[in-house]
């Protein structure tokens, strides 16, 4: 996992998106009371940050809007692990981090605002 899924996990355990349509979400910063918006495209996901600008690449609040899909329709995503979001089905057992029901998230909403 590399730093920007960890921040994008961390921004989605906090909870505070807001889905304001289908498909496109504010997301809040980190280090400030910003928000950006995500939404997706027929080319992919899209946000409104430098990073994502700069580098066209999937940047924290993407990965935080990703992990807020995967845990609100985990029967659309059987077969993947809600945090390391890696293909679980047909592999062997390996050392990981935590899964998400061995983290203590009680009073956690997973970011979900109406």
């Amino acid at each position: 996992m590399d730093s920007r899924q960890y921040k994008g996990l961390q921004i989605a355990i906090m909870g505070g998106i807001v889905e304001k349509e289908p498909c496109r979400w504010f997301v809040p910063s980190q280090t400030s009371k910003q928000r950006y918006f995500v939404r997706t495209t027929e080319r992919g996901p899209v946000c409104s940050c430098l990073d994502f600008e700069l580098r066209q690449k999937t940047c924290k609040h993407i990965w935080a809007v990703t992990y807020l899909d995967i845990w609100s329709n985990p029967e659309d995503f059987p077969d993947t692990d809600p945090i390391t979001l890696e293909r679980t089905k047909g592999k062997a057992p390996t050392k990981r981090i935590k899964s998400k029901s061995e983290i203590d998230i009680s009073g956690v909403n997973y970011g979900i605002q109406s």
